[in-house]
């Protein structure tokens, strides 16, 4: 144990001895001793000195020394370390002397600055030096670079290496006093402005030529020197060599800094144009100046990136009025992650400044190249999301950076440019927030800028919301689409609610928010990442708020706050200001009232949030729009309901609804007298009166089930209306006019109107097409005399009977499939569609789209007729059949079989549009792959619709079509071909497999795939159940189960050894399953569908 380790024991025994009771040797002494020791010695670290950590801290004091150039100082420091701490000896005396230098080392203050004490001990060449004391503690703090303002000549000027600048020393400003102590004093104008013009930097930086020669002796310290020395003397003059600048490297370091944060011309570098390249002449002592060029550059790189941003923020200032205010909340998220960079310099410049540390050109680089991902990241972005505001649009430059953002956020591969993307999508959606926050509040569309995807425009009179037209890649962002939809839809309900005067209700239903949309949406996307990574969310700290004292504190303690009574009371306010005068009381207040001091708080960038929930790369994409559609919801869900809820009690909506069914589409035939008073007049050529009457009978009709809207319905006649003998042009000129109120025409637009008139005409046609044969009378042909008719007669008659039956045949099918199996299916899904309706929008959408639908099923017929369909052939032939039936005498057999012949034709084509109308191409979709109906594998579209020529019902003969997809199915373990049967293999008995999403016990159709193992049945037992069963087209299974296939598995297969033998046709209308279920034998229709395939 050493002496000094023995002494400090004892000397520790003997204080708790005097302190306690404890005994010399003692348990209570030991454990005191345990407990005090340590700490003890923690705290005595000079007395007890660490000489590997002197030694340590001597080496990096001679480092700093060599760093500079005094290699002879650095060596002569060592040598005096050396014989003052011998290595081979460790003696109290050893330790002592240690303990002394720990003790200055501690007291001492940057050592380094005193170097020039050094100098007057050893005699030097007569080379000018810099006084690095008062350069680092008096100049450069207070000191910025002026503009450099040479020519580039200023580098190619002739000098001798011994004519250098002279360097100035900066002498401190202090006063000396008489006891050889300094004190500070206040720095006059003049004195300052003469330090800054003299200080080392200044007069170098705006010299043509400089010279800094280090006092290193080192060959590599004067590399760059010795290389110039050496071709001078290699070229003896023959060729003209230009002497290089040479700078010191602590120079170059605080340029690069400098040109980080504002790109100028200076010593070590030039702005040629628009861009930064390193100066062509100038080098650091230990670097040629080829190489010390090319390492300039890599700093450019960094120089170039902080410009460009630098130079977008200027260009966006508030000073200029046409720049989209999303760009700038884009640059605020730039300046939220570039802030720390910056903050990185500002602590380099200092490390550099202090020279505390061995700080290089190489280090500065190295811990640049953190910064440098980031920066070339925000440089690619910003080349490609930002256009020229000034010859773009608006809104096309903000559509263009959030969509642009958007995309590359979907395509990140790394956390960090996830995390970057991020920050700059949320950011720049700030902007756009705002804008839907104002505008669902107040109600006003506040677009100043005019960037917003959506604008005012005056529109019959009225002010109405629209979207302006987006290119493709603004239309793929899922927030650009969600606004220019359900915002925009929310923005239509809160205007409709104003000019209702029911704005007020909405607000009581939805309360009161105190987050605006932005901060909301920011709070839970950031709650969202929390969640998926299950880690805390800190919220950032909210600012102190202004906290009202009663009883004010006054700055000036002889002021008090009661009422003045004398004017000579000079303590008192009155006297000092005009208390009555609120304005100027406000603005002396701080002169006269203490305020509570504010603390302040930093707030956490959305960058830095980011960064520290996202642990790895997440989904984001489905917690924005998530978070998105939740905020709407959440403020907005109620207001559709109460819209649709205003309309449907206030305005009878839904009763508008029904009454333009039942009198443009004739619903439950309630017009049906006023259409019969006009067929007669027509039948009889009657007159049947002015509009004016008309209009009088039709509002007869409805104006007990309609007493508040009959007298908004009139009968319009066209011009030519008293003159037409033919009823169908008749027809053609009288029509039905609705008259159709505020609000309700917001819903029931005129456009939705004139497809009702054009319906109304249509199937007025048809009716008269109906009316014209039901009285068609067999009477009317019988003579009356009972003579008999000539063979000929007798066969025209019997043709025209046929003729009637068939016409009649066919217009009612017509009738029951417009109004049957269309007009029924359309408004059963129009009133679905009106039950789950939720606001304005989704009104107007349900309905626009039933009226759209069903004139389409009504105009195709007309459509079809120029492909050379029959629907105007058909209502030709009832009118020439009338005619004929009238006067059969006036037509020839030959006419007869002519019009015979072309009901065939007609009979054809409409049959075939009605069958194909009723199944249409468009609205057919496969999906392979899953067993749940509406999802999962692979959903395809249908190119053609096969339905067997031959197919007809009853009795369901020939129940087969065939599909082919607009693209084949890719086949994997899901998919796969079925192998179709080619002959009757399946023994009777034998048990197979179909399947289906058919209707279930529950009478509702089956949502994942059914299946059913049922047996095959002989064709005796087919018959007893089905008299019109065939053979050779149907197969029957099942009957014995209980369980059998159902409505809406028609279609499905029948499978048996993995070989389909039938398609699931008919059974029992109440799929009890105690009967056999019918299915198409596959083997003989099996060249049917391979020649349609």
């Amino acid at each position: 144990m050493s002496i000094l380790k023995t002494t400090l024991i004892n000397t520790i025994h003997e204080l708790i001895t005097q302190v306690t009771d404890y005994q010399e040797g003692s348990k209570d002494l030991k454990t005191a001793f345990d407990k005090i020791s340590p700490q003890l010695q923690s705290y005595n670290t000079v007395y007890l000195p660490n000489k590997r950590e002197i030694d340590s801290i001597v080496r990096s004091l001679g480092e700093k020394f060599s760093f500079h150039g005094y290699i002879r100082q650095k060596n002569h420091l060592l040598s005096l370390y050396q014989k003052l701490i011998p290595e081979d000896e460790l003696t109290q005396e050893t330790l002592n002397r240690l303990s002394v230098i720990k003790l200055l080392i501690g007291l001492s203050d940057s050592p380094t600055n005193k170097v020039n004490d050094w100098l007057q001990k050893y005699p030097q060449e007569p080379t000018e030096v810099i006084d690095w004391g008062s350069y680092l503690s008096e100049g450069i703090e207070r000191w910025s670079p002026p503009p450099y303002t040479s020519s580039e000549s200023d580098d190619v000027s002739d000098f001798d290496s011994e004519s250098t600048s002279d360097f100035v020393t900066i002498k401190p400003v202090v006063e000396t006093v008489p006891d050889g102590t300094t004190k500070s004093r206040v720095i006059t104008l003049d004195e300052a402005r003469s330090t800054l013009t003299n200080t080392v930097q200044s007069h170098w930086f705006n010299s043509k030529k400089f010279y800094m020669k280090p006092s290193s002796e080192t060959d590599t310290g004067n590399l760059a020197i010795l290389w110039h020395n050496h071709l001078e003397t290699i070229t003896n003059g023959l060729i003209l060599t230009e002497t290089p600048n040479v700078i010191t490297e602590y120079h170059v370091l605080r340029e690069i800094i400098w040109q980080m944060h504002v790109q100028h011309s200076s010593a070590c570098f030039r702005v040629i144009g628009n861009h930064l390249e390193p100066a062509s002449n100038v080098t650091i002592s230990s670097v040629r100046l080829e190489a010390f060029q090319s390492f300039l550059q890599e700093f450019t790189t960094y120089v170039k990136y902080f410009h460009v941003l630098r130079k977008f923020s200027e260009s966006i200032s508030f000073l200029q009025d046409d720049v989209p205010n999303t760009y700038r909340s884009y640059n605020c998220a730039v300046e939220s992650i570039t802030k720390p960079m910056l903050e990185m310099l500002v602590e380099i410049e200092h490390n550099v400044m202090k020279q505390e540390t061995v700080y290089t050109l190489l280090v500065l680089a190295k811990e640049l190249r953190t910064i440098l991902k980031p920066l070339q990241l925000l440089d690619d972005i910003h080349r490609n999301v930002i256009l020229d505001f000034k010859s773009n649009s608006s809104v096309l430059c903000a559509t263009t950076l959030l969509s642009a953002l958007y995309k590359r956020l979907f395509a990140t591969k790394s956390k960090f440019e996830q995390d970057l993307y991020l920050t700059l999508y949320l950011q720049s959606l700030y902007k756009y927030f705002m804008v839907i926050n104002s505008w669902l509040d107040s109600g006003d569309l506040d677009d100043c800028a005019g960037e917003f995807v959506i604008a005012e425009e005056l529109e019959d009179g009225q002010i109405q919301f629209v979207v302006k037209d987006l290119n493709e890649a603004a239309k793929e962002d899922p927030i650009l689409s969600l606004i220019c939809t359900q915002v925009l839809q929310i923005g239509k309900n809160i205007r409709l609610l104003r000019r209702l005067g029911k704005v007020k209700l909405f607000f009581e239903y939805a309360g009161d928010y105190t987050e605006n949309f932005y901060d909301a949406f920011i709070r839970k996307v950031l709650e969202q990442i929390a969640i998926f990574f299950d880690v805390p969310i800190e919220q950032n700290p909210k600012p102190p708020e202004d906290v009202v004292n009663d009883s004010p504190e006054f700055v000036f303690p002889g002021l008090g706050p009661d009422d003045c009574k004398y004017y000579t009371e000079m303590d008192k306010l009155e006297n000092l200001v005009d208390t009555s005068d609120g304005f100027l009381m406000k603005a002396f207040e701080s002169y006269f009232v203490k305020k509570p001091e504010k603390n302040d708080v930093e707030i956490e960038t959305l960058y830095s949030r980011i960064r520290k929930l996202a642990k790895t790369l997440f989904p984001i994409h489905n917690i924005i729009t998530n978070v998105f559609v939740e905020i709407l919801d959440e403020r907005y869900s109620k207001l559709g309901f109460i819209v649709k809820k205003i309309l449907a009690h206030d305005y009878e909506l839904e009763k508008h609804f029904v009454f333009l069914q039942q009198i443009f589409l004739f619903k439950d035939d309630m017009i049906f007298p006023f259409y019969r008073h006009l067929f007669d007049g027509l039948d009889s050529n009657h007159f049947l009166g002015n509009h004016a009457w008309l209009t009088s009978f039709l509002q007869d009709v409805i104006v007990d089930a309609y007493p508040n809207f009959y007298d908004k319905t009139s009968v319009e006649l066209n011009d030519d209306y008293q003159v037409a003998k033919d009823p169908l042009k008749a027809c053609q000129m009288i029509n039905v006019k609705y008259r159709i109120d505020w609000p309700v025409n917001v819903i029931i637009t005129n456009d939705h109107v004139r497809m009702y008139r054009e319906m109304f005409q249509f199937i007025l046609k048809i009716k008269w097409a109906l009316y014209t044969l039901n009285h068609l009378y067999f009477s009317n042909l019988e003579s009356k005399k009972k003579t008999k008719l000539a063979k000929p007669l007798r066969a025209m008659l019997t043709k025209l009977q046929i003729l009637r039956f068939g016409l009649l045949n066919i217009v009612s099918s017509v009738q029951h499939y417009i109004l049957g199996h269309a007009y029924s299916e359309l408004s059963l899904r129009f009133t679905k569609e009106l039950e789950k309706a939720y606001d304005l929008e989704s009104l107007n959408r349900a309905h626009a789209d039933y009226v759209a639908a069903i004139h389409k099923v009504c105009c195709d017929f007309q459509e079809y007729e120029r492909n050379g369909h029959g629907f105007l052939l058909m209502l030709d032939l009832v009118r020439k059949l009338k005619l004929m039936w009238r006067n059969v005498g006036g037509f020839t057999y030959g006419e007869l079989s002519k019009c015979e012949k072309s009901y065939w034709m007609c009979h054809k084509k409409l049959d075939g549009i009605m069958n194909t109308s009723m199944f249409p191409t468009s609205r057919i979709f496969v999906r392979a792959g899953s067993s749940i109906r509406e999802q999962g594998g692979q959903r395809k579209s249908v190119a053609k619709n096969f339905v067997h020529p031959d197919w007809n019902k009853p009795p369901f003969d020939n129940d087969v079509a065939v599909l082919v997809l607009t693209e084949p199915l890719a086949l994997n373990s899901e998919v796969q071909i079925v192998e179709l049967a080619t002959s009757d293999h399946v023994p009777v008995g034998a048990i197979a497999t179909v399947t289906g999403w058919g209707k279930t016990e529950n009478n509702t159709l089956a949502t994942t795939l059914q299946k059913l193992e049922t047996p095959k049945n002989s064709n005796t037992v087919c018959k007893q159940h089905y008299p019109f069963f065939n053979v050779n087209t149907m197969v029957c299974y099942g009957g014995v189960s209980g369980v059998s296939s159902c409505s809406a598995d028609s279609g499905g297969p029948l499978v048996y050894n993995n070989v389909q033998v039938g398609i699931v046709s008919l059974g029992s209308i109440k799929c009890e399953g105690t009967s056999p279920t019918i299915y198409a034998r596959v083997e003989h229709f099996l060249d049917y569908i391979q020649s349609n395939m």
